[in-house]
């Protein structure tokens, strides 16, 4: 089954549509299929309970994270969410978007068919920690970048619709909106808390985006060694992708998607970067160095209040991740030399170089 299993049936067919199945992954498809069909007496019920507080819902201030994957923006993310007064999006609320009013009785399924932890970097996951809500997004609207998931072959389209909506109709570009709103609204009901803290690497390339829906954000910009990153990223999608795509693709087309991702995304950040007023940008490396003190810089600097109450919470998340092994890298000379070509702009922008203990093999 695939993490679809939580769309709708309008959905996950404009999803699919005219996309190559292969014949291995029929079953798969199927059982999606059939799952999204149960599930669908639900889905009207949850609209019944939330569609009229959805409207009046409202968000103020929300902090995005961004940087591309394999920044350190999920270890942020958690930490931040340790904060008595952020709220998020949950992990069950990205798989079932459409069904937050029986998570009594689907919290307890999807417990027993996710994997503790993520398969690409060992980090643990569980239906109530924090998650990406572009995972929900997709079960909700047929746009998402995260489509390629599914049919990597199709990648630069899905970037294009995604990013700048190209070849989408107004209707289409206004149901991205509405749908986006909605999920993060609904997280905002679920939580009830003071602050909302949303972290997704596609916002990085769609700060024109949010601005238009959430023109008083704030924003954080997590920076990696682009060598490590892209490491980090082929090991992280040639892991991921296979298990949930319809469609295989050969290694090096992820390789390539790899490099392409990353220089969209950024090439999209550094043109609407103006958009963002309320942003702050570190290095991953010395955030993990301080972690503390570098919170305590975020938390003035965006004028986020209850930095010495959230203190105790952050110390002892911070302690329960000192056995958390990460992983090492090797690199290629060739690797090198592509990272280089097409990232050095980027290389040379923040100051990085080949790390120290990286070996070139």
């Amino acid at each position: 089954m695939a993490p679809l299993i939580g769309s709708t049936i309008s959905n996950y067919i404009k999803i699919t549509k005219g996309n190559n199945i292969e014949p291995r992954y029929y079953l798969k498809y199927i059982l999606t299929f059939l799952i999204i069909i149960i599930l669908t007496p639900f889905r009207w019920f949850d609209r019944l309970k939330y569609h009229r507080k959805l409207r009046t819902t409202t968000i103020e201030k929300p902090i995005f994270i961004l940087g591309h994957w394999r920044s350190g923006t999920t270890f942020l993310h958690n930490l931040l969410c340790e904060d008595p007064n952020s709220g998020f999006v949950s992990t069950y609320q990205t798989v079932f978007p459409n069904n937050m009013a029986t998570k009594w009785l689907f919290g307890p399924f999807m417990k027993i068919i996710m994997p503790g932890k993520r398969p690409s970097d060992n980090v643990e996951l569980a239906v109530d920690f924090p998650q990406e809500e572009e995972l929900g997004f997709m079960n909700m609207n047929p746009h998402s970048l995260y489509n390629f998931f599914y049919f990597p072959a199709h990648f630069q389209r899905y970037f294009e619709q995604a990013i700048s909506n190209r070849g989408l109709l107004f209707e289409e570009q206004k149901r991205i909106e509405i749908d986006y709103l909605m999920l993060i609204r609904k997280a905002q009901l679920v939580a009830n808390k003071n602050q909302l803290v949303i972290k997704n690497p596609v916002n990085t390339a769609r700060i024109n985006f949010l601005h238009k829906l959430f023109p008083d954000a704030r924003y954080i910009h997590l920076i990696r060694n682009p060598y490590t990153v892209f490491l980090s990223s082929k090991k992280f999608f040639l892991n991921l992708l296979p298990t949930l795509w319809f469609e295989k693709v050969d290694d090096d087309v992820i390789e390539d998607m790899v490099i392409d991702l990353y220089n969209g995304l950024f090439t999209s950040y550094f043109e609407h970067k103006h958009l963002a007023l309320n942003l702050v940008e570190i290095k991953f490396e010395d955030f993990e160095l301080n972690p503390i003190s570098e919170l305590a810089g975020l938390y003035q600097k965006l004028a986020i209040n209850g930095f010495d109450n959230a203190k105790p919470f952050f110390e002892k998340y911070l302690a329960s991740q000192n056995d958390y092994k990460k992983n090492t890298y090797s690199i290629k000379q060739e690797e090198v030399d592509k990272i280089d070509k097409n990232w050095g702009v980027y290389i040379e922008k923040w100051g990085y170089k080949l790390p120290q203990n990286m070996k070139i093999v």
